[in-house]
């Protein structure tokens, strides 16, 4: 009966590493994830921003 448990505790704690690793494995995904975005969100904000100021320039002198 001890070995049956103690395989069933060794079992388990082998579940619970594979779980955390999964875990852990997703997290940095999606810290990945959301540095990718924020990298592809820049020259997003940067075109708007230039389109921005050639409409700004465009319509400047027509007051």
């Amino acid at each position: 009966m001890n070995l049956v448990c103690a395989s069933v505790d060794r079992l388990n704690d082998w579940i619970s590493n594979c779980n955390d690793a999964r875990e852990n494995r997703n997290n940095d995904l999606r810290t990945r994830n959301a540095s990718a975005q924020t990298i592809n969100d820049v020259p997003k904000n940067r075109r708007a921003s230039q389109s921005s100021i050639t409409v700004r320039l465009l319509f400047a002198g027509r007051d």
